[in-house]
Formats: C-alpha cells, structure tokens, sequence
C-alpha cells in the first residue's frame, strides 16, 4: 500500500518543524518511507530560495513577519546617536540581504558585520579600500546579497537624520537540513544551502522502530516528523511510504485456533468460523501470506461417497421399526470397514442397525453380507440437525467394481430405526439404475421411496470408510462455498508422515483471488464508466472531434475562460455544444451498463440557455427506451468586478465551473445507455467533465461546486445542512468561490460556530473512511482549528456510540483522514465540517469509503475424526487487477439524433422516420434556477440559508485529537487549472511537436534535479520538450506531484523551449 501525504509550504520556518504523520494502520510492516523537501519561493508555488519580508512597527524593535505576527524571527534593530546617526539591524545569525525600505535611507552607507565588526562595502558588494561606501539610492532600495550577521545604516553626515529601517527582506534558503523521526536523533542529514527539492534516503527502518512505541490515535499510529533548518526557509513537504497491508485470518485476533472433528468433514465448532476479508480492491499477495496446521486424526478414509454435505434438500423419515435401503455400485474395488450415514433425530436414544445385502431384482435380497448386523446410536443433543454417523462393521467387506452397462454387481446398504424415529438426509440423483427403497415390515416388502421435495431418483447421505492403509493426509482446503469453491488438496505433504506444515501460499492466494475474482465480476460495475469524460483531447488540431464521443454534426467549439483562483486568475478551455445561430447540436457516448446497478451522472459546466440538458436515455431489448433521466446544467457564476476582464471574452471572469450531478439506477432490464449533452437549436452549453460512475452514491456535492440558487444569489450548498440555519454576512459568515475551492469564514461575533453536516447510509460491522481535502488560509492559520468528524445514527437519527473528530490542522496534512469500523446498531454516518468563531476553511473535496470488504470463506475439511490447530495465519494484501471494462451483449445502439427528443420511440426502428412515437418515461433533476436571467455574484459574500436541524457542536464536544485513515486519492475531484494553462500554449506545443531547437536534456529546466529527472523517465519524459508537452494532471496522478509544482514544472518547460531558436 502506497501513502502520500503532503505538507504545503505555511510561512517561513526557523529552526525545526514537527509534522505528524496520521496515515499508518499500527502493525504496519513499511518497506520504504522517504520526504522529499522542496524550497518555495513564493505563493505561486515557484521552486527556490525565498525572501522574506519583515518589518518594524513604530517603537518596536523587534521584526514581525506581516503574514504571521506570532513568529519569532529572531531580528531587531538599534538606533545609534552618533555623530553620524545610525541604525543598526541585528540577524540573529548569517542571513542573506535583498531589500531594504523606510526613512531617511537615501545616500545612507552601507556597513556589514561578517566576523565580528562592521565594514564598509562598495558598489559591488566588495570590500574596499576603507573610506570608499556603498549609498544607498532611495528609501526603498536592494541591497548587495551578502551573507551577514549585522547591517548597519549610516547617516551621510553628522547632520543628517538618522536613518529608520521600516521594513528588511532577506533571502530564505534552507541550509543543513537533518530529519528526525519520533524520539531518535537525526536519521538523514544534508549540508550546505538547499534551493531545488531533494529527496530523503530510505528511512524505513527508522520509521518501524518509531511505530514500536507510537501512540494511537483512532486506529493510527500517531508518528512525529522533525525538519529542521540551521536558516530560515519557506519549505514543502511530501512523504511518500509504503507498508505491507496484513490482516490475520484467525477471528478476533487469535494467534491459532483449535479444530476438533467427528465425521461430518466440518470442525465441531462451525463451518463459519474462518474467513478471508479483502479491502476493497485488494487480493491476496502470497509472498506475504502464510498458515500452518498442526494435528492428529483416525486412522481411517472414506472409500466411497462425497467428503461433505452441508445442505442436503430433504429427508426422508424413518419411524421406528420402518427400513430404508439405497443401493450401492462402485467403479473400483472399495474396501469398507464402516459406513457413515447423513441422519438427524430429535429423541434421545435413538438407535438404529445396518446391514450390507446383496440384490434381487432390483431390490434389496435375503442375502446379508455381514455376519452380524451393525448398530449405531444418536441422540438429539447432538443430531438435532443433519450430522455424519459412522456405523462399524465389525468386518472388512471388498465390493467390486459394478459393470456400467449391466449395473451389477450391486449392494444394498439398508438401515432400520430400531429405537426412536430418525430422518435420512439426501439429494436427488443424477442417474441410478435402481431407486431408494423403503419398508413398513422390518424388509419383508420393499417399495421405491418418495419424497415431496426431490423428484427422481434419490441419493441418500451415505458413505463407505475403511482403515487407512498406508499414511494419508486426511485434510483439506476449501475456499469459497458451492460451486464457486475450490478444494486445495495437501497430497504433497504426505512423505511427512504427519500433519504439521505451512500450506503452499502460491496455491491458497490463487484461490482466494479466483474467488474474489468471481464475486467481483456478479457485482455492480463502479468507478468511472465513461471513456474521455474529461476531454482530455480537447486542444488538439484545428477542428476537434472528441474522441470516443458521436457528435451530431462532426466537429465541436472550444471557448476559453477566465476563472478565479485564490491569488490569481487561470484560463480554461471549455467544450461548446450548440451555437447562438445554429441548429440543435448533441454529443453522445453509448456504453454497456448492469441493470439493477446504482450510477451517478456529474455534469462540470454551465450554460446561460434553457433548452441545454444532460440525458441518460436508457435501452433495453432491440434498443428499445426504458427511461430518460434528464440532469439540468447549471448557471455560470460571473465575478462581479469590473477590474477584472477576460482576454478571450467581453464578460468579468467566472468565480469557478460549477457542477451538477443525478443519481440514479439502471432500469430492469436495461443494458445499455446514452450519456447525451444537448443544445436546442440557438443554444449553447460550455462543458469541461462528463462522468458517470458505478457503484454507491456516497456524499453529495463532494467538490462544493453544486450551489442553491435563487436567481443570481448562491443561497446553499447542494446536499449539505448548515447550522446556523440562518448564515448571513449580518451574523458574521462569509464564502468566497474560486476555481481552487470554496473558502468559509466565521466571525461570528457570538462565537458560534458554522457546521456543514450530510448523513450517509452505513452497514454496521464494515470499514469507514473519510477524508476532507481543505486547508486553512495564510491570515488564519493563527486561529482556531476547523474540524473534520462524523457521528454514528441509529434508524431513529439518534446518535450513538463514539464520534470521530479530527483537527483541520493550519501545518498539518492538506488531506484530513477518519477511520473506523461501523458500531452495531448503526444505520448512517453524519459527516460535519465545523468552522469554530475565529476560523477560515478552504475547502477542495470530501470523500467516503464505506465499501464492505469481500468474504471468501475458508474450511478445513477432514476425511477422519482428530483435532487440527490452525496458526500464523497471516495475509498480505495487494491491488487487485482493474476489472475488465464492461462489454456489450448485444449490437451497440446507435446515438439519438440531434434533432429527435430523447424518450421519442418510433417502431419499428428508432430512426425509421414515421411518425408513430411513443414518449418514454423521464425524470428530470435541475440545477438551474427559475428564472432565465442571469446577474453577478457577489464576490465577497455567499449567503448559506437552508433549513436543517440544529446540532450540538463536534468539535467542542470532544478533543482535537485527529483520527486518519487510508485514502489513496479523493476521486471527487478534478483540477482544471492545469487544463487551463495547457490551452494558453497550444500553437507553441504544435512547434514544439513539429521540430524546434535541440533537445536539451529535462534536468535544464529549473526544480528538475536528480530525483524528479528520474520521476520523470518513468513517463518517458527525458527532454524539456518531453516535458513541455506533458499533461500536468498526468503528473499529478502518477507521480503524485502537487498541482501547483506540475503546473509549474510544465510552464518552466514550455519558457525555455520558447526561447529557443527555431531550427
């Protein structure tokens, strides 16, 4: 299992930082754990040294850091009287000068201390001949960048007035970098100045001698990272680990379990008791999955007859002093010492006798082939339920092989109830060539048997056993159950001479992952079902046509956009479906999808039409409609700032692309569906991602990007309850929306706190994990910290059990992990975001996991009665192979005409032209609000007032204590601001693929060093060319590179190999 968690760049650091790590389960076996600590320039998220800004407020004389008045910086200045005047700046150690502003400063000297006294420097920021100076130009003026302990700023003349530092900016590089983990020293060290990313060695072995003594939080080990800095730097920090998933496949955690056996195949205590619970989208992984087995048994085997028999369809009773005989025909020589027989009684003291005769004409004869008859007892205590009981015969009897085509020779094993009635449990038979007899008269008369249940010929439960020749191993491995199971025989252990090995794990793991497999391919498809969803091809070529989409007239728009984000503004390029002046414009993808099945359709848009729609127009039989699910696209959300306009259109920027989503299920009988975007003729409908995805509905809204509307006002968030019911900017509660998330402010100046709350359904006794991707803006890491938590609910809505609660935390990781197995009882989760008075939250995405894990049952079965222990049985875990994607049973149907309503169904062919129509059934979700028009958003405020419960606060409840839990990825959401920038350089990325300069290796672009150059070839990404051409969310995905560090790397890329010269 793979973790990456990462720590964004908040402020500048002096000395060390201790992050901590939430994200390993305890027992963790972690095989590879390393930091890669990136410098950060600036807000931008540029790679390098950054500078740092402090400043002097009047009368102080110590330096505060404007964006964090809590930090100690270290730096403070003194006055000096002279003659001349001087203002001193102390650094608290070597510090590097960039820029100086305040007053009095113009024509001032320059003087440094670089070991012990002050000096005068020259224009060069050399020393020179003592008596020559540097002056200062202006009051707000660079500096030389020297490394210094002490500035020193002198008045030109004795009477000038003293110079007055206001503000200093120094340049931030970290240098001598150690990381500590828990409580040990220093684990990795790197010297010297540090101003590109560089990544740790493996700390692997650190880190598991640190989780031998963490504490636990929630299910997770709690572990402290230390990096520490001898100057101060803006850093990042990624940690990339990866550990064993193991389980133990004993129940609650026993380290062995013993097995006792009579003869029923099945242990004593259950043919429940072991079992194999894969993770969602894990199998077993045999180079870390072990059991051993250690027993004694009988001496005996069965000879005849199936080994187990757990559900038999009936029974046929047997009064006492009645007979039941069932014929026998071997296809070997069979040896029989015992016979065993599938019976149930509810008396106590039931007993019966057998006997082994020979046939007569199709029915049991006189002739016994036993000298005496056997006995056997039962009683209810135990035979309650259908059970094996082995009769002794007190002899060896030799049956020999029965002739196919003749059916003889052949016996008759025929039981009397002596005492007691009791029932013979059976099956029906495949084929007999004679039937299950039965007899009132103690076997004077026999007539077939019949029993309600099972028509046909009869199988009786019986077996022949005999004492075991040569040694055997007598157990057995079954995984799965019916017809689904496989049996792992142990026949290559026999040359032991004993029952006391370790299983082949090679053999067990195939099995189970055969099983888990099969149940995986009955079940409902999930994830994404669409193919290009995101039109990830969307700026290539002149004219696009989409791939794996049908467009109604061949070829669709593009438009770009300006859009929002949280310093700057970004441009995107969106799809345009339909035109003002045109004809109805569709574009359709048609995919096989399970009837039955749960989907979710999520639409990123918008449109300023009302004849625009998002259509699943599902078919069945003969591409006949069985229903139309029909999703409004919603409005766009314009900034209202006149400051702002777009290079592309005459229109303010949008706030962000908002979305809307619909859940639904496949109609019975349906088996395959159109995802269709519509524009009516004269309409348009600007598109960035179509999803539809398999499988539960989990959270809705998950990205925040589906508001409430009341004609141009947000007035709440789709699927989410807020308490207060009433949040206004009156009552101190405000919202700002950007490309990059939705940002909720409390300053409430009652101090109460504003609380977003969804329920989710949940199964009790299955794994729950929740993760919250947000971060806590510059201007309030300072204040109180937002919590992420959910309450368990009953059936009533009534909480119960024990919350989980977590601390959005200002330095901590930017996603926020919960983790918990359902407690009995419980029916739905509550997830709540509280933003206590005082706090700000941005907030990205929220994501759920409460998929129960696959059970694939395992027995050891047993020919003979003994004991088994059962111990070490471990399983690791690993991905399982991506499904298949589904396929179509029948001809794909073809997409729905632009100019033919979806639902509209003409016989006998959907395009036949006739007018003989037949409407669908459809339903329809908006997200568009009543009115057409379409004003501007307040930028400042949005206003949340929807109805909701309130409830009793998370946070103040209980302690900030944070709860993580494993989450590969928040699905929810997608970047576009990469998409974005990847557009502004398209006709540059045309040179660039037609031939430009030379290829200039990929580690001469900036923030590329020895460990990302690596990184990269995995891509096959080994020139800046490579590089400018890559996809920034590629980077993302599969390197788990940061946004904003793709994005850069790219654009860094696409600079060079523009200033190259054209060949």
């Amino acid at each position: 299992m793979r973790i990456v968690d990462r720590y964004p760049a908040t402020g500048f650091l002096n000395g060390a930082r201790t992050l901590t790590v939430r994200s390993l389960p305890p027992g963790a076996q972690v095989t590879s754990f390393r930091l890669i600590v990136t410098p950060i320039a600036d807000d931008s998220g540029a790679i390098g040294p950054a500078v740092e800004t402090l400043s002097f407020d009047a009368g102080a004389d110590v330096a505060v850091d404007p964006d964090d008045p809590t930090r100690q910086t270290g730096v403070s200045r003194t006055a000096g009287t002279g003659p001349p005047r001087w203002t001193e700046v102390a650094f608290n150690g070597f510090r590097t000068l960039s820029h100086v502003a305040g007053a009095n400063l113009q024509n001032a000297l320059l003087q440094v201390d670089v070991g012990g006294l002050f000096v005068a420097v020259d224009d060069n920021g050399t020393i020179p001949v003592q008596g020559a100076a540097y002056a200062l130009s202006s009051n707000d003026t660079d500096l030389p960048g020297l490394s210094v302990r002490r500035m020193r700023l002198v008045a030109p003349n004795d009477g000038a007035a003293a110079p007055v530092v206001q503000t200093v900016s120094l340049r931030a590089v970290a240098s001598n970098l150690t990381v500590a983990i828990g409580d040990q020293p220093a684990v990795w060290a790197r010297p010297g100045d540090v101003t590109d990313a560089v990544q740790t060695g493996e700390l692997a072995e650190f880190v598991q001698a640190a989780l031998a003594g963490a504490k636990i939080e929630n299910g997770f080990a709690t572990l402290p990272l230390t990096i520490k800095t001898d100057t101060t730097a803006r850093l990042a920090i990624e940690v990339a680990a990866e550990f064993d998933e193991t389980a133990m496949g004993l129940p609650n955690g026993l380290p062995e379990v013993t097995l006792d056996y009579a003869h029923d195949a099945t242990a004593d205590a259950g043919d429940n008791l072991l079992a194999i619970a894969a993770p969602d989208g894990m199998e077993l992984d045999p180079s870390r999955t072990r059991v051993e087995i250690a027993g004694t048994f009988e001496g005996s085997e069965i000879s005849f007859g199936p080994l187990a028999d757990r559900n038999p369809a009936a029974s046929l009773a047997l009064p006492e002093g009645h007979a039941a005989a069932a014929p026998v025909a071997v296809t070997v020589e069979t040896v029989a010492n015992a016979v065993d027989l599938l019976l149930s009684t509810q008396v106590r003291n039931a007993s019966i006798q057998v006997d082994l005769r020979e046939d007569f004409d199709g029915k049991p004869g006189d002739v016994s082939l036993l000298t005496k008859r056997a006995s056997g007892a039962l009683d209810v205590s135990r035979y309650a339920m259908a059970h094996w009981l082995s009769v002794a015969l007190g002899q060896s009897i030799t049956l020999a092989p029965t002739d196919p085509a003749t059916g003889k020779p052949r016996i008759w094993v025929v039981v009397q109830a002596v005492a007691g009635t009791l029932d013979w449990h059976l099956n029906s038979a495949d084929a007999a060539t004679a039937q299950m007899q039965t007899s009132d008269n103690g076997g004077l008369s026999w007539r077939p048997a019949r029993v309600q249940l099972v028509g046909g010929a009869l199988a009786p439960g019986l077996r022949l056993r005999r004492a075991s020749p040569v040694f055997r191993v007598p157990v057995r491995v079954e995984i799965g159950r019916g017809t689904a199971a496989s049996e792992l025989a142990l026949d290559q252990f026999q040359p032991l001479g004993r029952v006391e090995f370790a299983l082949d794990s090679n053999a067990v793991a195939g099995a189970v992952n055969t099983a888990l497999s099969a149940q995986r391919a009955t079940a409902c498809p999930r994830g994404e079902q669409l193919r290009n969803g995101g039109f990830a091809d969307r700026d290539d070529g002149e004219v696009y046509r989409p791939q794996d989409w049908t467009v109604s007239d061949g070829t669709l728009g593009r438009q770009f956009f300006t859009v929002m984000g949280m310093s700057t503004t970004e441009t995107v390029r969106l799809i345009q479906v339909g035109d003002q002046e045109g004809p109805a414009q569709a574009v359709s993808q048609v995919i096989p999808v399970s009837p039955g099945c749960p989907y979710r359709l999520t639409f990123r848009g918008f449109t300023t039409h009302r004849d625009t729609r998002i259509e699943l127009i599902w078919h069945g039989a003969e591409c006949s409609v069985a229903r139309v699910d029909t999703l409004d696209p919603p409005a766009p959300l314009f900034v209202d700032d006149p400051g702002h306009t777009s290079a592309f259109l005459a229109t303010s920027p949008l706030r962000t692309i908002p979305a809307a989503s619909l859940d639904t299920t496949a109609p019975e009988g349906a088996d395959q569906v159109e995802v269709r975007v519509i524009a009516e003729g004269g309409s348009r409908i600007f598109t960035d991602v179509v999803s539809l995805t398999g499988g539960p509905a989990g959270i809705v809204n998950p990205d925040f990007r589906q508001f409430v509307m009341s004609g141009s006002d947000v007035e709440g968030l789709q699927g989410w309850a807020n308490s207060p019911v009433e949040v206004t900017e009156e009552n101190g509660y405000s919202g700002n929306v950007t490309l990059e998330g939705l940002t909720l402010t409390n300053l409430n100046p009652q101090g109460e706190p504003l609380i977003l709350s969804q329920r989710i359904p949940v199964a009790a006794g299955a794994p729950f994990a929740a993760g919250l991707e947000g971060r806590v803006p510059t201007a309030h890491r300072n204040g109180p910290a937002p919590g992420f938590g959910a309450i368990w609910l009953d059936d009533a809505g009534t909480a119960t059990g024990t919350p989980l609660a977590a601390s959005v935390a200002a330095q901590g990781s930017e996603v926020t992990r919960l983790a918990a197995t359902v407690p009995d009882g419980v029916a739905q989760a509550e997830i709540r975001i509280e933003i206590p008075s005082g706090a700000a939250l941005t907030l990205l995405a929220v994501a759920t996991e409460t998929q129960a894990p696959l059970q694939v049952p395992v027995s050891f079965l047993s020919e003979a009665p003994g004991r088994l222990t059962v111990r070490d049985f471990t399983l690791g875990f690993r991905p399982a192979p991506a499904p298949p994607p589904p396929t179509f049973s029948t001809t794909p149907c073809a997409p729905t005409p632009a100019d033919r309503a979806a639902g509209d169904v003409c016989e006998p062919d959907p395009c036949c032209g006739t007018d003989e129509k037949h409407a669908a059934p459809t339903t329809t979700v908006s997200a568009l609000s009543a009115t057409s028009v379409i004003d501007s958003l307040s930028q400042a405020t949005i206003h949340i007032a929807r109805a909701a419960t309130p409830v009793r606060s998370l946070v103040h409840n209980l302690p900030l204590v944070s709860a993580t839990a494993r989450m590969a990825a928040i699905t929810a959401r997608r970047t576009l601001a990469g998409a974005g920038r990847r557009t502004l350089s398209g006709t540059l990325r045309e040179r660039i693929g037609a031939g430009s300069g030379p290829n200039r290796p990929v580690a001469d672009v900036n923030g590329v060093g020895d460990v990302r150059r690596a990184e990269l070839a995995t891509l096959g990404i080994s020139t800046v060319h490579d590089l400018a051409r890559a996809d920034p969310d590629a980077l993302v995905r599969q390197l788990a590179y940061s946004r904003r560090m793709a994005r850069d790397l790219v654009a860094r890329a696409l600079k060079l190999s523009e200033a190259e010269p054209r060949s």
